[in-house]
């Protein structure tokens, strides 16, 4: 017969009570001392047990704490560098559409040649179209 946790404690204590004679006068203090520290053990083992794994909890909740922190901070850096790159290309343009006006007043005024005229308001078309594709990413993000 082999006996579970639980219903070994019990069989102990219902042989040690029994006794010889079914009426005897018999006590929890007639147990031996061995089976009584069994029970007390088992007892401080069980709450040693718990608080280990009440510690570990903790110590989880602390570590996804942690991790959550560390993925909000990274992205909350990611979302500062991409302002700070949107900044930096929506000056290159500014700069672009400065260099087209200098060079159509040049045309204009006549000291640009003509067939140079062209490279600047390329470029600036190339900028323009850059300059629309980021925004577009940006609107999703405010």
């Amino acid at each position: 017969m082999c006996l579970t946790w639980p219903a070994l404690p019990l069989l102990v204590f219902q042989m040690a009570c029994a006794g010889p004679t079914s009426g005897s006068d018999h006590r929890l203090d007639s147990l031996p001392t061995v089976v009584r520290d069994f029970w007390v053990d088992i007892y401080r083992n069980t709450i040693a047990v718990n608080k280990k794994n009440l510690e570990i909890s903790e110590l989880t909740l602390k570590g996804l704490l942690i991790t959550n922190l560390f993925v909000v901070e990274t992205n909350y850096y990611n979302v500062l560098l991409a302002r700070e790159q949107v900044k930096v290309q929506q000056k290159a343009v500014e700069l672009g559409d400065q260099l087209l006006r200098e060079v159509r007043r040049q045309v204009q005024v006549g000291t640009w040649p003509s067939s140079r005229s062209r490279q600047p308001k390329q470029r600036w078309r190339v900028q323009e179209f850059s300059r629309l594709e980021l925004r577009e990413p940006m609107r999703g993000e405010e």
